[in-house]
């Protein structure tokens, strides 16, 4: 029986690594690379000296040096499933080393099936896994010294030391040695007692020093940690559950009467078990997955690194509702030269699924500034980067944000406030190779010029200084065309805004700024909203006084036809003209007020 729970506890701990590697690999992939973004780890000494200065601040480093490599695509599921194996293997060497019980493992579970949950809410951070692998480790080295006098000994040592290490985690140091001395079958429990009352001295006293004498950081922060959790005033009770957690499975070993998994009992209670912690686990990830987060990251990243093709691949095949998403895929679109033909292909979410107007959050300017970047508004740009990158919550840099900001100053001339922000990045490791070679542009006019994304964009930036008003969208737009009217996706936005807000007198009114732009022929939504305005005028369809596709005006017919006819158009509607602007028109408008409310509650 022993013999066959070791090899079935084997198999559970090779499976948690490969579901939890499937998971982040297929399903929650662009939670890593979010996390990677907003963070600049620094392979500099000051860096290095800055996090071990407080407390929590080394598994805090430990957890950005991770975090850094979740740059890469495959390398973060396999950095995560070797985390939480590593901290299920923890939990069961100290555990054993309190009681050897292979009918008991799969409570060693615990722990790291609920931290995965966790860790759905993007807001909970590495730290957290970080300290508590670092945690245990010490803890099961201490359980290691023979010498009960020693043991006590060096336990006292290393509760401070842990504290500054782990932070808050700490606890579990007292907590479990406690409970491990309890067990030793040579001591006085009277004694143990005393010693365990000093244990818990030490470690109430360690963020009181702290607090009181070395560093300068508010309660929370000092208490429970830094790392964990990326609000840094709210208290994290996930993390708390996750210590009490961890505690009660070393309870579990102690003191859970030995009859229970003797005997005929043991496969029973061991099956129960294993059911009870992976179902728990089960729901308890079904019901932590954020998959309309999943899905803003998932095309946020795609434009972060201009992965276009991919972007309208995707959307094509499952359309995104979020406004976000949306914006995003309509710059994909833009960048494609596709915004004008197939921007009704897919939901939209009026003029805020293209630039959205939300606030109250430190990833929104972020995106949006992608938007402004592209069009050629490179202050407003820069400006979206820099608030975006000091609203992060836990006061870090963001590698992303700084990347362009360097950018923004080199195309506006700016070029030694761009020569800070490579240098900075120079630190890194995944941007360094980027630093340098943008660092042989700077000053370099005809080399800027002659880029084809920097060039284009500084071609087509404002001349001169405006007051910038994101309720004046189509204002800032219309300049922007005068300005250089052969900036197509200023001229594709400017008709966007209007179609999708149903202005279409100005929509009318600006469709002759495209001439120059250089169109084979009228994008297909320009001719279904200018044929609608013709219709409303006459019934001839075939005498327009502007370009329209043959194929175009016979599903117009058809369209009116079925919408003037039936009581129950949209039905029919739907399944042959969803694609069309006369149905966001007619139908998707309606909903759009409500759905961006829903959206603003939520967000």
């Amino acid at each position: 029986m022993k013999i066959l729970l070791r090899n079935a506890n084997g198999m559970l701990t090779l499976l948690l690594g490969v579901v939890v590697f499937i998971f982040y690999a297929f399903f929650y992939a662009n939670h890593l690379h979010f996390q990677e973004q907003l963070q600049l780890f620094q392979f500099t000494g000051p860096y290095f000296i800055e996090y071990i200065s407080i407390p929590s601040g080394f598994t805090a480093f430990l957890s950005q040096f991770i975090t850094q490599f979740f740059y890469l695509p495959w390398v973060g599921p396999v950095l995560m499933a070797l985390l939480m194996v590593r901290l299920q293997l923890m939990v069961k060497w100290v555990a054993f080393r309190i009681k050897r019980n292979p009918s008991l493992e799969p409570f060693t579970f615990v722990p790291p099936l609920f931290l995965w949950a966790l860790l759905c809410d993007e807001n909970y951070m590495l730290g957290g896994l970080v300290a508590l692998v670092l945690t245990l480790q010490l803890i099961w080295a201490l359980t290691k010294i023979s010498s009960p006098v020693v043991r006590i000994i060096a336990t006292m040592i290393f509760i401070p030391i842990t504290y500054w290490l782990a932070g808050g985690t700490a606890i579990l140091m007292p907590l479990i040695m406690i409970v491990f001395e309890l067990t030793r079958p040579t001591e006085n429990r009277v004694s143990v007692w005393w010693i365990g009352a000093g244990y818990l001295i030490l470690i109430l006293i360690s963020p009181l020093i702290a607090k009181n004498y070395l560093v300068l950081l508010p309660s929370m922060q000092v208490f429970i940690g830094y790392g964990y959790y990326r609000y840094l005033i709210y208290l994290p009770f996930g993390i708390l559950l996750l210590w009490a957690l961890t505690f009660l499975v070393m309870l579990l070993y102690a003191f859970l009467p030995k009859s229970v998994m003797d005997g005929k009992k043991s496969l029973p209670f061991y099956i129960s078990s294993l059911f009870l912690v992976w179902g728990g686990a089960a729901y308890l990830v079904a019901g932590s997955y954020n998959r309309i987060a999943e899905e803003v990251m998932t095309y946020d990243y795609l434009v972060r690194t201009q992965q276009w093709d991919k972007a309208v691949a995707i959307a094509e095949k499952d359309a995104p509702a979020n406004p976000l998403a949306v914006a995003s895929l309509n710059l994909a679109l833009s960048q494609k030269g596709l915004l004008g033909d197939k921007m009704f292909h897919f939901i939209q979410n009026g003029s805020e699924g293209l630039i959205p107007q939300f606030d109250r959050d430190y990833l929104l300017p972020m995106m949006v500034g992608e938007v402004y970047y592209y069009l050629g508004l490179t202050n407003t740009a820069q400006r979206f980067a820099f608030e975006g990158m000091e609203a992060i919550p836990d006061y870090q840099k963001s590698a992303r944000c700084l990347k362009r900001l360097a950018e923004t100053n080199l195309i506006n001339g700016s070029y030694e406030v761009s020569r800070k922000y490579l240098l900075i990045l120079q630190n890194t490791f995944f941007y360094k190779d980027w630093a340098t070679e943008t660092l042989a542009y700077l000053g370099d006019e005809d080399r800027i010029n002659n880029h084809p994304e920097w060039g284009r964009i500084r071609k087509f930036r404002p001349k001169e200084d405006f007051l910038f008003d994101g309720n004046q969208l189509d204002m800032i737009l219309g300049m922007l065309i005068q300005q250089e009217p052969k900036n197509r996706m200023a001229y594709e936005y400017l008709m966007g805004y209007c179609l999708l807000n149903k202005d279409l007198p100005h929509f009318m009114q600006y469709v002759d700024l495209g001439k120059e732009i250089g169109y084979k022929s009228m994008p297909i939504s320009y001719q279904e909203a200018a044929l609608y305005v013709w219709g409303l005028q006459s019934t001839d369809l075939s005498q327009t006084p502007f370009p329209v596709n043959n194929e175009v005006k016979k599903r117009m017919q058809t369209y009116a036809g079925i919408y003037t006819t039936r009581e129950d158009a949209q039905m029919y509607l739907e399944k042959e003209f969803a694609d069309t602007y006369w149905y966001y028109f007619h139908y998707r408008y309606k909903n759009i007020i409500k759905r961006n409310e829903e959206f603003r509650q939520m967000h």
